[in-house]
This record gives structure tokens, sequence and C-alpha cells, in this order.
């Protein structure tokens, strides 16, 4: 099992997409904040290249296309499948290339991602 938003936890997702295909041009610079988690605050960031997941760490990434802040328990539900990133959101902000962030729904609807997201939900410690 890996602690949701822990560093292994993130380099268990970066392994799984490695197997996936990839979705050229689909390239983002995203920066989360999760507010409200057990152990306080968390800042990571990841980078896409062609849809693939290249970088996810903690901490902070200059110039990012998108920032996101969510709670935890919002970040969570959105995880697992119970509620949208736009629903998670809500409660949230972003900023930057909405538009980016929009595409990037698209992973969710490839049956790859969508069995590799069901193997991190497994996997995970909330």
């Amino acid at each position: 099992m890996f602690k949701y938003l822990s560093q292994q936890w993130f380099d268990r997702g970066r392994e799984l997409d490695a197997t996936l295909d990839g979705f050229p041009g689909l390239d983002a610079r995203l920066q989360y904040r999760v507010t409200d988690g057990p152990d306080g605050d968390i800042t990571y960031y990841w980078i896409m290249v062609d849809g693939h997941l290249v970088e996810a760490h903690l901490g902070e990434i200059d110039d990012a296309d998108v920032t996101i802040t969510v709670t935890y328990a919002d970040s969570a539900k959105a995880h697992r499948g119970e509620a949208t990133m736009s629903e998670a959101i809500a409660n949230g902000s972003v900023e930057g290339d909405v538009q980016l962030l929009a595409r990037l729904g698209q992973l969710r609807s490839d049956d790859g991602h969508r069995g590799a997201l069901a193997e991190m939900i497994r996997v995970t410690q909330y």
C-alpha cells in the first residue's frame, strides 16, 4: 500500500503510466496545492509530455501551466472516482490554462489509463 500523495505513491503512478500509450502533443506542467490533509497542506507537481507523466514530485515547479488548489477530502474523492475533477475544484480554485486542464480529461476516458487508475486506487491508503 502507498500513502496517498506520498512520494512513493507518485513514483508508483509514474511507473504505471510508463506502460501506457501516450497522447502526442498533450504536454502540461501542473502545480497542485492540497489543503487540510491529515498531515497538513501538501504541494506537488506533475510534468506531462505527450500524455505521459514524466515527473511527479512533492514541492513546487516554476512556470506551471495550471495551478489547482483543492482540499484533501475533495482530492481523494476525485482520485477514487467519487467526484469529477471539476466537482473537486468547485470548492477550490484553478489558475492558468483551463482549456489544457479540460484536455487532460481525455486521459480518464482511455481504457489503459482507467485500468492504471483502478490499480492506483487499489494500492492507495487514504
